[in-house]
């Protein structure tokens, strides 16, 4: 005798079904969370003003003070420091009194908003 399959029968559903759109507004927060307000980076100064910058010799250096150029000189121009993450700001000293050298020196202490902003904007 040949033996049949019983299907089986789903049990009935214990899930409630979706709220109408009364009740889905009326379960909403009233204020979602806001995103964060962007970030206003002072602007880094344009290619010209970046400083000096160069491949060092291949060999290893002997005087850490010395300029260790290539020679000839190969620069490195400010978009390729750029593209490696290097970052350059000239804020002006003479706009601010800054305590005199510390060991080690607290950013938190710096009377100086640009030099602020830049610390909070950065995480550092």
């Amino acid at each position: 005798p040949q033996q049949r399959r019983k299907e089986r029968q789903k049990p009935p559903s214990t899930q409630k079904p979706p709220p109408e759109k009364s009740q889905q507004t009326s379960e909403r927060p009233s204020k979602l969370p806001q995103p964060p307000p962007p970030i206003t980076m002072i602007p880094s100064p344009p290619d010209s003003s970046w400083p000096d910058a160069w491949l060092m010799p291949p060999a290893e250096c002997t005087d850490q003070k010395a300029p260790n150029r290539r020679s000839p000189n190969v620069p490195v121009t400010a978009p390729q420091l750029r593209s490696l993450g290097i970052s350059y700001w000239h804020l002006d000293p003479s706009s601010h009194s800054y305590p005199p050298l510390a060991v080690p020196w607290n950013p938190q202490d710096s009377p100086d908003p640009h030099l602020s902003q830049l610390r909070d904007e950065r995480g550092y």
